[in-house]
């Protein structure tokens, strides 16, 4: 699996970043702080491998499908804020 490649040397980066930092004599509640913020890019970067299709055709597919209900959703949105100007 390509995303869970990705979120791997994330986290093997956070625990580097934390180690290091342990090691200069930094304070826990910092040390706490990037090791969590580094967990949450990389859970980030992982699901978004996940959610979002790697096959080109795939992929295309998502995209345009995402466009259409962002099109729908704007038309909704006009035709909401037109009609409450009438009532």
């Amino acid at each position: 699996m390509k995303g869970a490649a990705m979120g791997g040397g994330a986290v093997i980066a956070s625990g580097a970043t934390a180690s290091a930092m342990a090691l200069a004599g930094a304070p826990w509640w910092a040390i706490t702080v990037v090791a969590a913020v580094l967990a949450v890019i990389s859970a980030t970067v992982v699901l978004a491998s996940v959610l979002i299709p790697q096959d080109s055709q795939h992929r295309l597919e998502w995209w345009r499908d995402r466009r259409t209900h962002q099109a729908a959703m704007r038309r909704h949105a006009r035709r909401g804020t037109a009609s409450a100007g009438r009532s």
